[in-house]
Parts: C-alpha cells; structure tokens; sequence
C-alpha cells in the first residue's frame, strides 16, 4: 500500500472498501474535484470505524443527517494544501491552517506512531504517499473547532475583565 504512489487519493481511497464512508462524504459535499485534482495535499483519512465512532458520539444516523456545509467544513479540517509527512509533525500544530481555515493540535511527546491530534485523535498509518499528496489514516473523525474567541473567554477565569470588556462594548455578539 505505501508503496503505491502511482494513484491519486480519491482513487485510493475509492479502491479501499475501508474508506467508503470517506468517499460517500466527499461525493455529498463535492469535494471529489479538489481530491482528484494535481497537486500537493495532506489529508487526514477517517475510516468507516472512525465515523461510526464521530456518529455514536454525536447521536446521528450517519452522513444523510449532516447538513451539507457542516460537513463540507469538517472535511477541509481533514485537508492541507501543501504535503506535510510525518517528519515535520512537531508537538504543538503544523505550520499551516487547514482548508477550512483552522488548526489542529498535535502531540508527538510519546512517539511519531503515537501521535495525538487535538488531545483525542491517534494516527493508524503515516505518510500514504500518492500522486497528489499523502494521507495519514486517523481513528476518529476530527472536529473543527466550534467555540468563537469571545465564547472561549467567558470560559476561562483568566480572561474575565477581558470577556466583561467585550460583552459591554457590544462586539460579543
């Protein structure tokens, strides 16, 4: 398998029955263009094990009960759009966004095989190089952060004159 860089990803993950929910999801928020297409991608992979997992934890029926642009979101979390293998994973986070636009948290401090992403996510396989990039295969579905900065605020002790600040000046909402 890691040797077969003469295929793109979505042939990849088309040909492997593990990943058919990947597909399906792809297929729904048309995002089968941009996988197929040339270039220099990352992908975190979830299997089918790892959305039955995301949709028991979310008490949903599976990917027909997901709003489109939800899952459109969640999908390009997965996504970078430049190669990042294994070798520069680094405790903390890459050094780019995803395609959606945010961040994912990385823990190496037990080992490249035990990597940690966003404190729950592990990583089953590394570095699938193919044509158009390389995909790490993760046992979970990740979730784009959902808390705005002000929600993350009021939250935390630390910054509650910060919070009341905001909330008084009326650009909390």
């Amino acid at each position: 398998v890691r040797g077969q860089v003469d295929q793109s990803i979505l042939d990849y993950l088309k040909g492997n029955s593990s990943y058919s929910v990947m597909v399906e999801a792809l297929d729904i928020t048309g995002l089968t263009d941009i996988i197929n297409a040339y270039g220099s991608m990352t992908m975190f992979v979830p299997t089918n094990d790892a959305f039955s997992k995301f949709f028991t934890r979310r008490s949903i029926s599976g990917l027909s009960a997901m709003n489109k642009d939800t899952l459109n979101r969640m999908l390009r979390y997965h996504m970078y759009n430049e190669i990042f293998g294994s070798a520069v994973f680094q405790t903390g986070s890459l050094p780019a966004v995803t395609a959606s636009g945010d961040l994912i948290k990385m823990d190496i401090s037990q080992g490249l095989k035990n990597t940690l992403l966003n404190n729950t996510v592990g990583i089953d396989s590394l570095n699938l190089t193919k044509t158009n990039g390389i995909i790490h295969v993760v046992n979970d579905v990740l979730e784009p952060p959902s808390n705005t900065i002000y929600t993350f605020l009021k939250s935390d002790p630390d910054y509650s004159i910060m919070a009341q600040a905001i909330q008084k000046t009326g650009v909390d909402t």
